[in-house]
């Protein structure tokens, strides 16, 4: 038995920036709000992939949610409208990939080029251990 897909992810908002959160979720990061079963607010997104935001404080850690975008300079210039600070990290596999805050401080990351296959991370891991 093995985990076939990643369904959601959880990430904590204090109650005072649900509403901030929640809107920069959708407006920023283009997620459709929808009805929820527990927490404070769910998104759904791509392929029925959610994101429930909670109530609780922030973790304000390198802990961050990865997604995949349509448009990365368009995200980044949503994000940065929205007053995140948006940074660009080191092009892992040869692709732009930055990441910015929520308004509760959650790290998010967005790349529009996926990484590549394991067996080509792999073989890059490899080739920097040995360089």
């Amino acid at each position: 038995m093995s985990a076939k897909r990643l369904q959601h992810v959880s990430v904590q908002v204090p109650r005072e920036l649900l509403d901030d959160c929640a809107r920069f979720y959708q407006d920023v990061l283009g997620m459709e709000r929808i009805p929820n079963l527990a927490g404070a607010v769910w998104f759904r997104f791509g392929d029925e992939d959610h994101v429930h935001l909670l109530v609780g404080e922030a973790l304000h850690q390198q802990g961050h949610l990865a997604l995949l975008v349509d448009d990365v300079e368009e995200t980044v210039a949503a994000a940065r409208a929205a007053g995140a600070e948006p940074y660009e990290n080191p092009r892992l596999w040869g692709a732009p990939r930055f990441f910015f805050r929520d308004p509760a401080g959650n790290l998010i990351e967005v790349f529009d080029v996926p990484p590549p296959p394991a067996a080509e991370i792999r073989r890059l891991a490899a080739t920097r251990d040995s360089a």
